[in-house]
């Protein structure tokens, strides 16, 4: 009997984060990334679309136990056939995790996370032009300190769409970050 991905994923996860844990304080600092994007999978719902490359924004700060992040993320699918239309997908998300002091002062960072799939067709078609889907993700990225408050990192993001036949996504993405103190008015409206 083999376990599915979604499964193993979310153990791996799980574990990690019950022995992880975060000496932050809440909302002390702020960190604003933003990364290229591609699909990596190939599966039934590939045989209809191509993946193009993408970008992902996101903000980020410690949280009472782990850090949160909010951000969206942006690709666009052609369609690979005359009659199936292109479209982008915005995924606007919220992620949960545990960060990991790893060796040479890298930082590795496990999380799950929601948000809204926006599907917006490129042209009218017999069915609804924008679509809007509930997804889940499960992901972990490293990240490596290369000048004063920047960072670069890697991510690997496992996705699932609830369309009526889910889709299942796996993104991989670099990029930098770049990390600050919270202003004290922002700490004190989200406290």
């Amino acid at each position: 009997m083999t376990s599915k991905p979604p499964t193993l994923l979310l153990t791996v996860f799980l574990i990690s984060n019950l022995l992880g844990a975060s000496a932050e304080t809440a909302f002390d600092s702020l960190e604003i990334g933003l990364d290229y994007v591609g699909n990596a999978n190939r599966n039934v719902f590939h045989e209809y679309w191509s993946p193009g490359r993408g970008i992902n924004a996101f903000i980020g700060t410690p949280f009472y136990y782990g850090v949160v992040q909010a951000g969206v993320q942006g690709l666009t699918f052609y369609g690979r056939e005359s009659e199936i239309s292109d479209f982008r997908d915005i995924y606007v998300y919220l992620k949960w995790g545990i960060p990991w002091s790893l060796p040479f002062k890298a930082n590795w960072f496990n999380y799950i996370g929601v948000g809204s799939h926006i599907m917006i067709l490129e042209r009218e078609v017999s069915y609804a032009r924008y679509e809007n889907e509930i997804g889940f993700c499960l992901g972990t990225s490293v990240r490596y300190p290369i000048y004063r408050n920047m960072a670069a990192y890697l991510a690997g993001s496992y996705n699932i769409i609830l369309t009526h036949k889910k889709i299942h996504l796996l993104f991989l993405s670099a990029g930098v970050s770049y990390s600050l103190v919270t202003p004290r008015w922002l700490k004190a409206f989200l406290e």
